[in-house]
């Protein structure tokens, strides 16, 4: 049944070759996306396989069906051996992954990766396109802080940063997403 669906969500993909085979699966992450890595062997040129990703929250403890996420569902070429980056949000929530590798009908490989949340804890989204940025920082817990990010009073929309709290030292953990931000090329000048 599974073949089927994966076959219709992208019905240009091909059924794998005889003889042909997904090896060595692996689940990767920089933190903040997930790729699947393998050996795919035997296929015809062009092949394509379509990756198909599940997840499970830490909350469940390992129990619990598994959800797919479409947004990271993806088609790629056999020869690319990967899946290439996917994301599910902006911050990488903590839990249970899965791929699925199909070559048309035909479930080439499947892996299940757990993957913890950062060592600051549960991340989640600060920011946005209001101040120019956005970067993931620890969810709070139940007492009041301040966030490091405040709006100046000046004509410049920039926000500042305070001095680095402690959670900006785990860099590796913290993601910051600057929009593309057009400019324009005309001056103002001030008369008088």
């Amino acid at each position: 049944m599974k073949g089927l669906l994966a076959a219709a969500e992208f019905p240009d993909s091909a059924d794998a070759s005889e003889g042909a085979t997904i090896a060595d699966t692996q689940i990767g992450t920089d933190r903040f996306r997930l790729f699947a890595s393998y050996n795919a062997d035997g296929f015809d040129a062009g092949a394509e396989l379509t990756n198909v990703w599940y997840f499970r929250p830490l909350d469940k403890n390992g129990n619990g069906p598994f959800q797919q996420v479409p947004d990271m569902d993806r088609i790629t070429l056999a020869s690319d051996n990967n899946s290439g980056f996917v994301e599910n949000g902006n911050c990488l929530p903590g839990g249970d992954y899965r791929v699925e590798v199909y070559a048309g009908h035909n479930l080439m490989t499947t892996v299940e990766k757990n993957i913890g949340d950062s060592p600051l804890g549960a991340l989640q989204v600060e920011g946005g396109d209001e101040i120019g940025f956005t970067l993931c920082r620890p969810r709070r817990t139940g007492r009041a802080s301040r966030s490091p990010i405040r709006r100046t009073r000046s004509a410049s929309p920039t926000p500042t940063i305070r001095s680095s709290p402690s959670w900006c030292s785990a860099s590796p953990w913290v993601r910051v997403r600057a929009p593309t931000v057009k400019r324009s090329s005309t001056r103002r000048s001030r008369v008088g």
